[in-house]
């Protein structure tokens, strides 16, 4: 029987391992390397879960979980994107990058 988590029904039912998402999970779960705080968004990213993710970045916190987890992270200039609603380690470092599983959709995310 397929998995049907959306349905009211088996809301509070656990992922079945028919389920797309549990076979990729389960995937994701043996290869990442774990290594700063955005790890989980690149891989996220890498697993395509997701087309993009977005993460701050000081000095690493993007490039290196993506390097590390077959992503492409992108560290942008600081001030080439808004740093509206970063609460900032340092201003002339700080700013918003993108994680996402191509080159691509990198450029797409930079806008």
């Amino acid at each position: 029987m397929p998995c049907a988590v959306g349905y009211d029904h088996r809301r509070s039912a656990a992922v079945c391992r028919t389920a797309n998402l549990a076979s990729t999970m389960e995937e994701v779960k043996s290869q990442p390397k774990m290594t700063k705080l955005e790890t989980g968004s690149a891989v996220a990213a890498a697993a395509n879960i997701c087309a993009a993710t977005v993460g701050t970045e000081t000095d690493g916190s993007v490039v290196c979980p993506s390097g590390n987890n077959l992503s492409v992270g992108l560290k942008p200039t600081a001030g080439l994107v808004s740093q509206d609603e970063i609460i900032p380690i340092t201003h002339s470092q700080d700013t918003t990058g993108s994680m996402c599983r191509r080159v691509t959709d990198v450029g797409i995310m930079l806008g």
